[in-house]
């Protein structure tokens, strides 16, 4: 089925295998994880995301063809840089705190540039991934996680209301979900 189990690539599933071992107290980074299959679910599985901004580690890990993981030598530097990429990311309406900060979570509008791409929210989640191998205060950590999941939500909105029907997102999440049995 060229790769393929019932439309999930297995870039996809790879992925989701590797993000699946994370360990986190609390729910968000399983409900994350969540938001993030049912909206790669709901698009195909498509594209390619913006490289702009982003840390070095990202770029390295894809000329890698994403099966070597960078290591985080620095994770102060890291989350700054990861950060700042997070913030290019966001739409212009979602106004940091200051240079250093998560956004705010408001606004309903300008998700382009986040969109379900395997080189877009995967590499987000696959260096939240890396972020918090790195660090021992999950502090930061956990408020970005906090944020990925809040920008989810809103993409999965935008898409029920662009695409009408949340019977589709259910029915490729069923398919998604018996693919991974």
């Amino acid at each position: 089925m060229s790769g393929h189990a019932l439309g999930v690539p297995k870039w996809a599933s790879e992925a989701k295998a590797i993000l699946d071992t994370v360990s986190a107290e609390g729910n968000e980074w399983a409900e994350m994880m969540n938001l993030w299959w049912r909206l790669e679910s709901s698009t195909g599985f498509a594209g390619v995301g913006s490289s702009k901004g982003r840390p070095m580690e990202v770029g390295w890990w894809i000329q890698r063809a994403r099966r070597t993981p960078p290591k985080i030598k620095q994770a102060d530097a890291f989350a700054t840089s990861w950060i700042g990429w997070w913030i290019e990311l966001n739409p212009k309406g979602r106004v940091a705190a200051g240079p250093d900060k998560m956004l705010r979570t408001e606004g309903q509008s300008g998700w382009e540039g986040l969109t379900a791409r395997v080189n877009g929210l995967l590499s987000v989640l696959m260096s939240l991934k890396w972020w918090k191998d790195a660090v021992e205060e999950e502090g930061d950590w956990e408020i970005a996680v906090s944020d990925v999941t809040w920008v989810l939500r809103q993409l999965l909105k935008q898409r029920y209301v662009a695409h009408g029907s949340i019977r589709v997102d259910c029915m490729l999440m069923r398919l998604a979900q018996r693919a991974q049995r």
